[in-house]
């Protein structure tokens, strides 16, 4: 059964929800494809690197005749991104940015003298001078900034830097390129897993006095980031646990950068 015959075969199935329909991804590490449900309102996820050939009546890319990609997620993450980078030696036109379809949907943008820009030479994060969980965390000035090689599955003109997590006082790579790459990238970019007794006691929200009773503040495995956990009593089959959504300093992931501010699940959009 071929691609297009599968997509509508289960399209036809009776608890398809309407208003949706179905983009083929690849899992992460085990390249297995498999069916991604979307909104069609929303937009389907923005996978980088992959170009599908172009069909007759769509919007066509040249050279390549590949097909344009559905940007519709990620366009206001672009806008914010446009609206906080900055370039090496221009002026950004704030009013240029647009998002190109027929580059993964990454940025394109103008000078304020009209000439445009190349965006690898283009940052969005600033560096956090203190731990934006506990600002009284104070690091060792001596820690020595060592992440090891250049990640070999980034492009080599990608801009990360080594720089210090303020919060578990390690050195980790930091994606500051407003491009988005490659899910081998990002995945390389990932810090290493800290020993859970190793992590620092990081606070979580307050909560209100009738749920303190049931829930602790815990570390989570790996990356230290704190999140609220129900307490194993005898009778907390009814507690579940509380996601706060906290970006943790070693998220550089949005939301899938990718430039990611959460690694982890894609909240900008991109698989």
């Amino acid at each position: 059964m071929n691609v297009s015959h599968q997509k509508k075969t289960v399209k036809e199935r009776h608890d398809f929800p309407q208003g949706y329909d179905l983009q083929c991804i690849q899992e992460p590490c085990t390249c297995v494809p498999m069916w991604h449900t979307y909104d069609i309102h929303i937009g389907p996820l923005v996978v980088p690197g992959f170009k599908e050939k172009c069909r007759d009546g769509q919007r066509c890319c040249e050279p390549g005749n590949y097909n344009a990609k559905n940007c519709s997620l990620v366009r206001k993450y672009n806008k914010e991104i446009c609206e906080s980078m900055v370039c090496d030696g221009v002026e950004v036109n704030q009013n240029s940015c647009t998002t190109d379809v027929c580059n993964d949907c990454n940025i394109k943008a103008k000078s304020i003298t009209n000439e445009p820009i190349d965006m690898g030479t283009c940052v969005f994060k600033t560096l956090e001078e203190k731990c934006n969980l506990d600002d009284t965390i104070i690091c060792d000035p001596n820690i020595p900034l060592d992440c090891g090689p250049f990640p070999p599955s980034c492009p080599e003109d990608w801009n990360i830097r080594c720089v210090l997590d303020t919060c578990v006082c390690r050195p980790y790579w930091r994606d500051m390129d407003v491009r988005y790459t490659k899910e081998t990238c990002k995945m390389a970019l990932e810090p290493p897993c800290i020993p859970y007794e190793e992590c620092p006691k990081l606070p979580c929200p307050s909560l209100s006095p009738d749920l303190e009773k049931d829930y602790v503040c815990l570390p989570s495995m790996c990356t230290c980031q704190p999140i609220l956990t129900p307490r194993i009593t005898e009778d907390s089959s009814h507690v579940h646990q509380i996601d706060e959504g906290h970006s943790h300093s070693h998220s550089h992931n949005g939301q899938g950068h990718s430039h990611s501010r959460s690694h982890k699940g894609h909240s900008d959009g991109r698989h």
